[in-house]
């Protein structure tokens, strides 16, 4: 009986290991979904005051937001910590030249993201180097 209930143990454990990785890669899409984020730094420069440019993950698929001056959408490819954005659609507002260059550093840097990483309230978008493309903290 002993060791019938020590094997029922040893499975239950190894299944909850089993269950609890599994779970991890679809929390880390679940946590990332609904949640805004505001970019502090693109490709190493600061931003403009006043001018966010902001991220949504709208779903386990698509993300939308602000460049600062249009808004913009794009597909998301997101597996573990691999993270790729398809080509963004956006609005054609035009604004000022510094506004304009912003706009066009963040869409760039989006497409050459090919991992993230989240720490101390930080989403870090990163090159196939690991190099910080795009530093955003959460607006919510």
């Amino acid at each position: 009986m002993a060791s019938r209930g020590a094997a029922l143990a040893l499975l239950l454990v190894a299944v909850g290991c089993r269950s609890t990785t599994t779970r991890r890669a679809a929390d880390v899409v679940t946590s990332l979904v609904g949640t805004t984020w505001v970019a502090d730094g693109i490709e190493g420069a600061g931003v403009l005051a006043g001018v966010p440019s902001t991220l949504t993950f709208e779903s386990a698929e698509r993300v939308v937001g602000s460049t600062g001056c249009n808004q913009y959408f794009a597909p998301l490819t997101l597996v573990g910590t691999a993270l790729r954005f398809g080509p963004a659609g956006s609005t054609r507002r035009a604004c000022s030249p510094a506004i304009m260059d912003q706009e066009r550093r963040f869409l760039a840097a989006l497409e050459t993201v090919r991992t993230y990483r989240v720490h101390d309230g930080v989403l870090s978008l990163l090159d196939e180097d690991a190099r910080d493309l795009i530093r955003f903290t959460r607006a919510r």
